[in-house]
């Protein structure tokens, strides 16, 4: 794993985020605060997804677990009746090594945040 900084919890006003983005949906809001969700939200996801894997990391062994990701905050719109291009939470995972991040029997923890509600999945 990579070494980070320790994860200090989310901003206070982490969430105005979500309900701007909710209100706004379009291409250029986003470019204009993309800085603004990666300081907010993704890093501190991912120093917490590491620190969660540090910990996780002695109950998988002998098998690795791979870099901690967050997923893309863009939404599939091919079979929706939904178009709106962003989603309304963040979400980050932790798996296996070696695998692809989008494979179900690949996952040990699964994380949501958002406006949408928290989640969390665990399993493999």
């Amino acid at each position: 794993m990579k070494a980070a900084g320790a994860f200090r919890g989310f901003d206070r006003d982490a969430m105005q985020f979500w309900h701007e983005l909710a209100a706004e949906m379009t291409k250029e809001w986003f470019a204009a605060n993309k800085q603004r969700y990666q300081t907010v939200w993704v890093e501190p996801m991912l120093s917490l997804l590491r620190e969660v894997a540090r910990g996780l990391a002695p109950v998988y062994k002998p098998l690795a677990l791979a870099e901690p990701g967050v997923l893309r905050i863009y939404r599939d719109l091919r079979f929706s009746r939904d178009k709106t291009p962003y989603k309304t939470h963040i979400a980050g995972i932790i798996r296996l090594a070696g695998g692809r991040i989008a494979e179900a029997g690949n996952a040990v923890l699964y994380l949501q945040l958002g406006l949408d509600g928290e989640y969390a999945g665990v399993g493999c």
